[in-house]
């Protein structure tokens, strides 16, 4: 269910490659993706591959028990080794048949909708993401909760910035979170920090020197959280500040905020950006 959208390679090459073969998984991986697609596999993609592939990449524990049995592979010495559970689970031919089915199925949606990398990302620009896709494709090592995340979050692990904007906001959102992030143009934004937070906290000289670090910071937008789009944010690129800082005080809150503008690396398509707009 979560793999088989074909969203990134990863998980689904280790599985195909599991069902003939029980062992040096990592190094598997590391050559077929070199290979095949282009990708290089750091330390940090192994960490993510191998915690989603063991069930120790969910953070909410609720979601965690429900695959319990989703472990695929274990540790082997410096690599990773088929797991007992899966071994076994494969020993049944209907249960096999179908593994083959849905990683084919997943490598073909792949092919098709998610071969066109944005980058050096897993994204493909103007796919659409949830919060957890992006935690994943992003190769942090443990997912996190939206409300978490709160609007945007930083990854020491990665260097990585996801900021997940709702572009309409909603009549019942608090007034402490109910910002007025805008976009300018196709290419430039204006977002709002967390409340609380004024020109000298420490996120908000993360984001000023962002460039200098080599912090990536993706935009993903989605006209409103109750539209058909669900939980799913379009990815839109790299933005990068362009140096504009405002502090100011919500009206209604009394809160402070940092108003935020954005250059983004590739204009946002005419036909999304009226929707996203102008609706």
């Amino acid at each position: 269910r979560k793999l088989a959208a074909g969203k990134r390679p990863h998980e689904l090459l280790v599985l195909e490659y599991l069902i003939d073969h029980d062992k040096n998984v990592v190094a598997y991986l590391n050559s077929k993706l070199k290979e095949d697609y282009h990708i290089i596999l750091d330390d940090a993609a192994v960490k993510n591959v191998t915690n989603v592939l063991m069930n120790e990449f969910l953070s909410n524990s609720v979601e965690r028990d429900a695959y319990s049995d989703c472990v695929f592979i274990e540790k082997d010495g410096q690599d990773y080794k088929i797991s007992d559970i899966f071994s076994s689970a494969l020993a049944d031919r209907g249960f096999k048949s179908q593994i083959i089915d849905i990683v084919e199925y997943g490598l073909e949606r792949n092919r098709r909708y998610f071969n066109n990398r944005y980058a050096d990302t897993s994204f493909n620009l103007y796919a659409k993401y949830t919060y957890e896709e992006v935690c994943r494709l992003l190769n942090w090592s443990k997912s996190v909760t939206s409300q978490n995340i709160g609007g945007y979050m930083y990854n020491k692990e990665t260097n990585t910035m996801p900021v997940f904007i709702n572009y309409e906001k909603g009549e019942d959102i608090a007034d402490s979170i109910k910002y007025e992030d805008r976009l300018i143009s196709n290419d430039n934004l204006i977002a709002i920090s967390k409340s609380r937070r004024h020109r000298d906290s420490s996120e908000i000289i993360r984001i000023e020197n962002a460039d200098r670090d080599n912090t990536k910071i993706q935009l993903f937008m989605r006209k409103n959280k109750d539209d058909a789009e669900a939980k799913e944010f379009y990815f839109l690129g790299m933005m990068h500040p362009t140096g504009q800082f405002e502090e100011m005080i919500m009206p209604k809150s009394g809160q402070s905020v940092v108003e935020i503008e954005y250059g983004l690396e590739t204009p946002i398509k005419d036909d999304l950006y009226d929707y996203i707009v102008n609706g």
